[in-house]
């Protein structure tokens, strides 16, 4: 019977041993980690002013819009090969004076998550540069923005859908029963 209490005591010592140990491994702040030291910042090409992203969902589709100064528009998207393309420059211009009148740079960067997340949730992201040329990210996975980030999202979709009417996607070259394509 002693060797019985000696494995239970054994078993007892271990337990509090454990518990003391992963005590001491605690962080020293019940705070979540700051943002801007655990993540790092979003850098963009000289020359691009804005980049729109939006992906996820149920179907697992991504797209990215990538504007430059020069007009440039570069779009790819998860379901087929897209062509580069231009827009006027002064369309570019209006793109990013309107991204300002927003007052979205006055926020800070971040990201807005729901508060349960859900797994199929689609994230949509503008990274863009401001007149002074400071670079400023912002993302939602269906989290409740700023309404300054909203308006500034709204407005990076109505681009990249106006991009899109203009200038719509090739047709789709997959052949029926090709398992590999990738087309809608």
């Amino acid at each position: 019977m002693r060797a019985h209490a000696t494995i239970f005591d054994l078993g007892r010592l271990l337990t509090l041993t454990l518990a003391v140990g992963l005590s001491a491994c605690k962080s020293t702040s019940d705070s979540a980690p700051d943002a801007e030291a655990s993540a790092p910042r979003p850098v963009l090409a000289p020359d691009v002013l804005m980049v729109y992203r939006s992906g996820g969902g149920i179907s697992g589709t991504s797209f990215r819009l990538t504007v430059f100064a020069d007009g440039r528009v570069e779009r790819t998207d998860s379901r087929q090969p897209m062509p580069q393309v231009r827009v006027p420059v002064a369309r570019v211009q209006k793109l990013t004076a309107d991204l300002a009148a927003t007052g979205v740079f006055a926020v800070k960067d971040g990201t807005w998550e729901p508060p349960d997340p859900v797994s199929d949730s689609i994230s949509v992201a503008v990274v863009a540069r401001d007149h002074a040329g400071a670079v400023h990210f912002y993302e939602t996975t269906g989290g409740t923005a700023p309404d300054t980030v909203q308006r500034a999202l709204r407005i990076g979709r109505a681009f990249a859908r106006e991009v899109e009417t203009q200038n719509p996607r090739p047709p789709c070259a997959c052949q029926p029963g090709d398992r590999q394509c990738a087309c809608p």
